[in-house]
C-alpha cells in the first residue's frame, strides 16, 4: 500500500512504482572494490538491495588501488602496509632478513644474537660468522697474531701468526733444524728448533758442528759437544759442516769432499785466517792457501758464510839445471847452474780440478810473493812466481755469487786468476782494491772463460797491464753484462788499457756495462777481438781515450759521467754506492730487449744494478 515500508522482496511495497529501491529497510551497504581483490574501500559505498557491479560487502581494504594490499595479505619489505594492519614492513614480512649483532664493529656478526628486520638495524650486520664479537681483531680471514685469540676464526688460537717465529723440524733430535720443514708459531712447538742448520735431518751425525768458543779437539762434533777446528769437522763429515762465529787460525783442505761448509752466523763474524807471514825467497816453503779445493776429482763442495784471509798461496816447486852463462873462472870450473822455481797459486782459495760453489764470502788480505829472480849461491838461482792473490782456479768450474774479493796481491791476478780451461762465473760480486803486476782485478789465462753479471770491479791497480781485467793467453774469453769497472788503473794504460787489456787471441764481450776511468790512458784496449754494445765508457781525463787497439763500440754508445750515488777509491768499500743517481745518462740506456729488462719491468739500466738480476 502507499507509504508501506519497502523491503528487498521483489515487490513494490510502498506503491511508488519502484521495486526494491536503495531505501528499502533491509537494503545492504556495498563497498567499491576498484582493485578487484575482494576487499572494499570503506570510503566509497552504495546502499543497494542487491550487490552492484564493482562492489563488495567487505569494507576493510586499506588501499583499493593495489590488488596486492588487503587484510591478511602476505607482508613484504616494500614500503607498503600489505596486510592492512597499520604497520609497514614489520619483522614478520615474508622477505625480511635476519641480522646479527656486531658489537665490536668489525663487520662480522654474532650468530647468537640476531634480529629479523626488513632493513639493517643499527649495530647489526648480515654476517653471522664472528667467533668473538667482543674483539674487533678476531673475525674470519683476520690476521693471526700472537695475542691468545683466534684472530682468523678458524678454530685454532695463534696458528701461523704473522708476528710469530719460524721454527724448524728436528726429526733426528740433534738440536739442528731442517730448513725445508718449517712452522710459524708464537712459541717453540715440540719437535722443532730455532735454527735451520741441518743438511740431513734423518742423520743425527750430520752436520758436524764446529765452534771455537765452546768446542774441543775431543768433541763429538755435535751441537752439545762441538769440535773447535774446522779441518777436524771436514775430516769427519760426509755431507756438511756448520761453523759458528769466531776466528779460526788454520788452513783447511776440502780433500775431495763434495760437502757443504757453512759459517752459519755470516761472513761478518766468521773468519778463516791462515795468519801466514809474507812469502819470499827466505821462507819459500812456509806458505799455503787458506782454503784448498784441489783433489782434481771434480768434487763440488759449497762454501759460504766466511771471511777468508791470511793466505800466501799453495806452493809447488821444481828444479832444473842449465849451462851457466859463461865458463869463466868465477864458476870454479863448474859450468852447470841449478835453478829452483817456486810457484804460488791462490792466497785465499786454491782450486784445481774441482768445481766449487762459492757464495756469501769475503776473500781479503791475502798476499802472495812478488815475481823475483834471486841468486842464492855461485851456481844457484831461485825464481818465484805467483797467481791469484784472492782466488786461483786451475782447470776448474767455479760458481760465485755475492763474493767480495778485496785487498789481495799476486804477481798475476791480484784478485782472481784462472788458467787451464777454467770457467769462472761471477754474479753479484765485488772485486776491489786488489794489486798485481798484470790483471789486478782478474787475470784470465790459457783458454779460461770469465763471466761476470751484475758485478763490480773497482779501484784495482796493475803495475803493468789490465787494472781491472787482463785477458792473457790464447783462447781466453770474458763476458761482462751489467758490470761496473770503476777507476781501475795500470801503468801501461796508455797502450794496454787501464780497465781492461785483452791480449792477442782473446775475446772480450761487454754489454749494458759502465767503465769509468780517471787517467790519461785507454779505458779498454785489446789486441784480440771484442764486442761492445749499450755501454757507457767514460774517461774523465781524456774523452778520446775510451777504446784502443782492436776494440771499438757498436750499438748504444754512451760516453758521459754515469753519476754514481757515491763512489771513491778510499780503501773502504763500505762507503761506496754504485747505484745510479737521478739524471744519470745510464738509466734506461742498456739494451731495449725485454730479456734484459730491469726487475721493475723497465728498460735495462747500465751498470751493476740493472737487468733481471740487478736487485742485490
Amino acid at each position: 500500500y502507499p507509504g508501506a515500508d519497502e523491503y528487498c522482496d521483489g515487490i513494490d511495497n510502498d506503491c511508488d512504482g519502484d521495486t526494491d529501491e536503495d531505501h528499502a529497510l533491509d537494503a545492504s551497504t556495498w563497498y567499491e572494490d576498484a582493485d578487484s581483490d575482494g576487499f572494499g574501500n570503506p570510503s566509497v559505498s552504495d546502499d543497494e538491495c542487491y550487490q552492484p557491479s564493482g562492489y563488495v560487502a567487505d569494507d576493510t581494504d586499506c588501499d583499493d588501488g593495489d590488488a596486492a594490499i588487503y587484510p591478511n595479505a602476505t607482508e613484504y619489505c616494500n614500503g607498503y602496509d600489505d596486510d592492512c594492519d597499520n604497520d609497514i614492513d614489520e619483522d614478520s614480512a615474508a622477505d625480511a632478513s635476519v641480522w646479527y649483532e656486531d658489537a665490536d664493529g668489525d663487520s662480522y656478526g654474532n650468530p647468537s644474537v640476531s634480529d629479523t628486520e626488513c632493513y639493517q638495524p643499527s649495530g647489526y650486520v648480515s654476517d653471522d660468522s664472528d667467533c668473538d664479537d667482543a674483539d674487533a681483531t678476531s673475525y674470519p680471514g683476520g690476521t693471526e697474531v700472537c695475542d691468545g685469540a683466534d684472530n682468523d676464526c678458524n678454530g685454532t688460537v695463534d696458528d701461523n701468526p704473522v708476528d710469530g717465529n719460524t721454527y724448524y723440524l728436528d726429526a733426528d733430535s740433534d738440536g739442528l733444524g731442517d730448513p725445508n720443514n718449517t712452522d710459524s708459531e708464537c712459541s717453540l712447538p715440540s719437535g722443532y728448533v730455532e735454527n735451520e742448520y741441518d743438511c740431513d735431518d734423518s742423520d743425527p751425525s750430520e752436520p758436524v758442528v764446529v765452534d771455537i768458543s765452546s768446542g774441543s779437539s775431543s768433541g763429538a762434533g755435535t751441537l752439545s759437544s762441538p769440535l773447535d777446528v774446522i779441518q777436524d769437522g771436514i775430516d769427519r763429515a760426509y755431507s756438511c759442516v756448520i761453523v759458528f762465529s769466531g776466528t779460526y787460525e788454520e788452513e783447511i783442505d776440502l780433500s775431495g769432499k763434495s760437502l757443504d761448509l757453512w759459517g752459519v752466523e755470516s761472513e761478518d763474524v766468521t773468519f778463516i785466517d791462515a795468519n801466514l807471514t809474507t812469502c819470499d825467497d827466505s821462507n819459500p816453503g812456509d806458505c799455503n792457501a787458506t782454503v784448498t779445493i784441489a783433489s782434481s776429482s771434480g768434487a763440488a763442495p759449497s762454501i759460504h758464510g766466511f771471511t777468508i784471509r791470511g793466505g800466501t798461496g799453495s806452493m809447488s816447486s821444481s828444479s832444473s839445471t842449465q849451462s851457466c852463462a859463461d865458463s869463466s873462472a868465477s864458476h870454479g870450473g863448474n859450468n852447470t847452474c841449478t835453478i829452483t822455481t817456486y810457484e804460488y797459486c791462490g792466497g785465499g782459495m786454491y782450486i784445481e780440478g774441482d768445481d766449487p760453489v762459492l757464495y756469501d764470502l769475503v776473500v781479503e788480505d791475502n798476499t802472495l810473493p812478488d815475481f823475483a829472480q834471486v841468486s842464492t849461491g855461485s851456481w844457484t838461482q831461485t825464481w818465484m812466481y805467483s797467481y791469484g792473490g784472492g782466488i786461483c782456479a786451475i782447470n776448474a768450474v767455479v760458481d760465485m755469487d755475492n763474493v767480495q774479493v778485496m785487498d789481495n796481491f799476486a804477481d798475476q791476478g791480484g784478485g782472481l786468476y784462472g788458467s787451464d780451461s777454467a770457467a769462472i762465473d761471477q754474479q753479484h760480486c765485488l772485486v776491489m782494491d786488489n794489486v798485481a803486476t798484470d790483471g789486478a782485478g782478474a787475470n784470465v789465462d790459457s783458454s779460461t772463460s770469465l763471466t761476470a753479471n751484475n758485478t763490480i770491479y773497482g779501484c784495482n791497480g796493475a803495475t803493468t797491464d789490465g787494472g781491472g781485467l787482463f785477458l792473457d793467453g790464447s783462447g781466453t774469453t770474458a763476458d761482462f753484462v751489467n758490470t761496473v769497472l770503476y777507476d781501475d788503473t795500470s801503468s801501461t794504460g796508455s797502450s794496454h788499457g787501464a780497465a781492461v787489456y785483452g791480449g792477442s787471441s782473446s775475446t772480450m764481450n761487454m754489454m749494458n756495462s759502465i767503465v769509468q776511468t780517471t787517467v790519461s790512458a785507454y779505458s779498454l784496449y785489446g789486441a784480440g777481438s771484442g764486442s761492445f754494445s749499450y755501454n757507457n765508457i767514460y774517461n774523465a781525463a781524456t774523452s778520446s781515450y775510451t777504446y784502443g787497439g782492436n776494440y771499438s763500440s757498436s750499438a748504444g754508445m754512451v760516453s758521459s759521467d754515469p753519476l754514481f750515488t757515491a763512489a771513491s777509491c778510499d780503501g773502504n768499500p763500505n762507503n761506496d754506492d754504485f747505484s745510479l743517481s737521478s739524471g744519470s745518462p745510464s738509466i734506461d740506456a742498456g739494451s731495449a730487449s725485454s730479456s734484459y729488462y730491469d726487475t721493475d719491468g723497465s728498460r735495462n739500466d747500465q751498470g751493476a744494478y740493472g737487468g733481471p738480476q740487478g736487485n742485490w
